[in-house]
C-alpha cells in the first residue's frame, strides 16, 4: 500500500468485501473507491511494463542458444531472443495457473505501452500469436517449422502500386477493405495475395501516408493537419530562424475612399526561439509593400535574422521584392519559401495568428470571429451584440486598429503560455543571438522604393501617388540616368545613386516646392538669357583687361559704356539693385555701387 501512496487509514475504511484467511487479507476490487483503485491499477501496470521491459533488455540471454540452434542469421539472433523473452513473460502473466494473472486484453495494453520495435498493433493478431506461442514457442517466434514465408518476399512494385491507389481513393477505405479489394485484383492478375497484417503495416508507413494524404483527405485537411517530413527543431538562439505571414484581422474598417467596409491585413515576423514579434505592418490589402514594410520594421530594430521562412505570397514575383531579396541575401539574411500547401513548415507564425485572433482580438466588442471555415459556435460573436456595439460606437479607423495591435502585442509578449517563460523573457535571456546587424545608412539602400530618373536642367522629377516632386541634383548630372530611392511616407529627402548603386552613393537631395510645367519653361528661358548676359559681360571685361586681344568694335563699345557709366554714378541714389542670375531657386545676387571718390 505504501508503494501506491495509500495510507493505512484509507485501507482500514474498506470494510465491505474483506475476507481474512490465515495470514492474508483479501479485498474485493469493486469495494475499493475509484481514486484508490486508479492508483493501484496505475502502479500494477507500471510494474508489469517494467517486468516485460527487463525481459527485453536483460533476461534474453537464456533464449539465445535456442535461436542459434534454429539456424537464425547471427545478425538477427539477439532480436529474436529478445522477442522470445517478452512473449515468454506475456504467457506467464496470462497463465491460468497464476494467481495474479491478468486478462489478454490487459496484457495487450501493457505490451503496447513498452514500445517495442516492430510490435503488433492489432489485438486479434496479438491473441493469435499468443496462442501460437503457447502451442509451439519456437515456431511462433522463428517461424522455421511452419514453412510460412514473409509477406515482404511476396510484394512487388505492382503490389505497392495497387495498395497506394486504393488507399488514395476519397472513399477512405480501411485496411480490411483495402486488403480484400487488393487481393481480388492480385488474383485476377496472377499475383500472390497479401495478408492483412502486411497490408496494414504497409499503409501505416510514414512516407506512404505523406504521398496519399492529399488525395485521400483533400486539400484543406492536407494544409491544416499534415505534418512535414522532417520534424522541426526549435532554434537555440535569437535570429537563427524567423517566420513571416499575413492574415486578415477579425475587424472591419472603412476603405481609403470611405465607401465600403473591408478587413485590414496584418503581416508579421516572429522569432521562433522566443516567440516574439519583431516586425509587423498593416494595410488595407496584401501587397508587396505590406511585406516590405514588415521587413523594414524588423530592420529598424538594428538586425535581421539569418533565415526567414514564408509562403509563396503574390508580391514575391515583383522587381521590387526581387531586388530586396537579392540585397538581403548579400548581407546574409536569406528568405526561404515553404512548399505550396505546407503551412506546417512555418508552425510558429500560424500558431501566433490563431492565438492572437482567438484570445486577444476577442476582447474588443467589434470582433468578427475566427475563420469562416470554423464551425465552432464559440468562434462567432453574438450577432445582436455585435450589431448593437457597432451601432453605438461605429467601426474603427485604421489608426485605431494600429493602436489596438500595439496594445495586444504588448500584452502577448508579456503572457506566459503553458507555464513557460514569456516571449519577452526568452528574448532577453538569449546571451549570444545569431543576428545580422543593419546600420541606419543601409536602410534606404534596402527598403526604400527605387526608381530610375533622367536629370534635366539640373533637376530630377519623380511621381508618387500621382503627384510630381522636384529635386535639385545639379547641372553636372544633366542627361544622366540616376537611381533614386525614396519613402512614400516622407518625401522631404531622397537618396541619389549612380547606375551602379551597389557601390556609388552620390548624396541626399532635399525637396523643393512643386513646380508646374510652365514654370519649368520659364526657368529654361531665364537660364538662356542669363547665359547671353554673362557672355557679353565676359567680352567687355576681356576688352578692358586685354585690349590687344579684343576687336576694335567691342573695345570701342566697352570704352563708351564705361565712360557713360562713370559719368552717371554721381547722379544715382545710394541703393542696392537686385538682378536675376543663375538658378531661380537661389537668392538673387546683389550689385555694389561704385563711388567715384574712391577712384585713383
Amino acid at each position: 500500500m505504501d508503494r501506491v501512496s495509500l495510507s493505512t487509514r484509507t485501507v482500514e475504511n474498506w470494510v465491505d468485501g474483506r475476507v481474512v484467511e490465515a495470514y492474508e487479507t483479501w479485498i474485493c476490487l469493486a469495494s475499493i473507491p475509484l481514486p484508490s483503485r486508479y492508483k493501484i491499477e496505475v502502479y500494477e501496470n507500471t510494474v508489469r511494463s517494467q517486468y516485460l521491459a527487463n525481459a527485453f533488455n536483460e533476461d534474453f540471454a537464456q533464449f539465445t542458444s535456442k535461436v542459434a540452434a534454429a539456424g537464425v542469421n547471427p545478425s538477427k539472433r539477439e532480436a529474436k531472443a529478445k522477442e522470445w523473452a517478452v512473449w515468454h513473460r506475456i504467457a506467464k502473466l496470462t497463465d491460468a495457473a497464476n494467481l495474479n494473472r491478468i486478462s489478454i486484453a490487459k496484457a495487450f495494453e501493457v505490451y503496447r505501452s513498452i514500445g517495442l520495435p516492430k510490435a503488433l498493433t492489432n489485438y486479434f493478431s496479438f491473441y493469435k500469436k499468443l496462442c501460437d506461442f503457447r502451442r509451439n514457442p519456437e515456431a511462433a517466434i522463428i517461424n522455421a517449422k511452419t514453412g510460412k514465408k514473409s509477406n515482404a518476399a511476396k510484394k512487388t512494385e505492382r503490389h505497392n502500386e495497387v495498395l497506394e491507389l486504393l488507399y488514395s481513393l476519397p472513399n477512405k477505405y480501411k485496411a480490411p477493405a483495402i486488403c480484400q479489394m487488393a487481393n481480388e485484383i492480385f488474383r485476377k492478375e496472377g499475383l500472390k495475395e497479401l495478408g492483412y497484417e502486411s497490408v496494414k503495416k504497409h499503409v501505416a508507413d510514414v512516407q506512404f501516408q505523406a504521398r496519399t494524404y492529399l488525395s485521400r483527405h483533400g486539400g484543406k485537411a492536407h494544409s491544416d493537419n499534415h505534418r512535414a517530413y522532417i520534424p522541426f527543431e526549435k532554434p537555440l538562439a535569437v535570429g537563427v530562424r524567423a517566420e513571416m505571414d499575413g492574415v486578415k484581422l477579425p475587424f472591419k474598417v472603412w476603405d481609403k475612399e470611405g465607401k465600403k467596409l473591408v478587413r485590414p491585413w496584418m503581416f508579421a515576423i516572429i522569432d521562433t526561439h522566443s516567440g516574439k514579434i519583431t516586425g509587423w505592418s498593416l494595410d488595407y490589402s496584401e501587397t508587396r509593400w505590406l511585406v516590405v514594410q514588415a521587413l523594414k520594421a524588423q530592420a529598424k530594430t538594428g538586425w535581421l535574422p539569418k533565415e526567414i521562412w514564408t509562403d509563396n505570397f503574390s508580391g514575391k514575383d515583383t522587381p521590387e521584392f526581387d531586388d530586396l531579396e537579392e540585397k538581403m541575401s548579400g548581407l546574409g539574411s536569406v528568405i526561404k519559401y515553404c512548399k505550396p500547401g505546407k503551412s506546417q513548415e512555418k508552425p510558429y507564425i500560424e500558431r501566433f495568428f490563431g492565438t492572437f485572433q482567438d484570445r486577444f482580438c476577442r476582447e474588443y466588442g467589434d470582433w468578427l470571429g475566427m475563420a469562416i471555415t470554423s464551425k465552432n459556435l464559440n468562434n462567432r460573436p453574438n450577432p445582436d451584440a455585435l450589431k448593437a456595439y457597432t451601432k453605438q460606437h461605429g467601426f474603427p479607423t485604421m489608426f485605431q486598429i494600429e493602436e489596438r495591435i500595439e496594445a495586444m502585442l504588448e500584452k502577448y509578449h508579456a503572457t506566459s503560455f503553458s507555464g513557460k517563460a514569456t516571449p519577452n523573457e526568452l528574448f532577453a535571456a538569449c546571451q549570444e543571438p545569431q543576428t545580422i546587424s543593419i546600420t541606419e545608412m543601409e536602410m534606404p539602400y534596402l527598403f526604400w522604393h527605387k526608381t530610375a530618373v533622367k536629370v534635366n536642367r539640373g533637376l530630377l522629377k519623380i511621381e508618387v501617388n500621382k503627384v510630381e516632386r522636384i529635386y535639385k541634383a545639379g547641372v553636372e548630372f544633366n542627361g544622366q540616368n540616376l537611381v533614386v530611392r525614396y519613402e512614400p511616407e516622407d518625401l522631404s529627402e531622397v537618396y541619389l545613386f549612380a547606375d551602379d548603386e551597389a557601390e556609388t552613393h552620390l548624396g541626399v537631395l532635399q525637396q523643393h516646392g512643386l513646380i508646374s510645367r510652365n514654370t519649368i519653361k520659364e526657368i529654361g528661358t531665364a537660364d538662356q538669357a542669363n547665359r547671353k548676359e554673362r557672355a557679353a559681360e565676359e567680352a567687355k571685361a576681356l576688352a578692358l583687361a586685354a585690349p590687344h586681344m579684343t576687336s576694335k568694335e567691342i573695345l570701342t563699345i566697352a570704352e563708351d559704356e564705361e565712360e557713360d557709366q562713370l559719368l552717371s554714378f554721381a547722379m544715382l541714389p545710394e541703393k542696392t539693385e537686385g538682378r536675376k542670375r543663375g538658378n531661380p531657386f537661389t537668392t538673387p545676387a546683389t550689385l555694389k555701387v561704385w563711388n567715384p571718390n574712391d577712384l585713383d
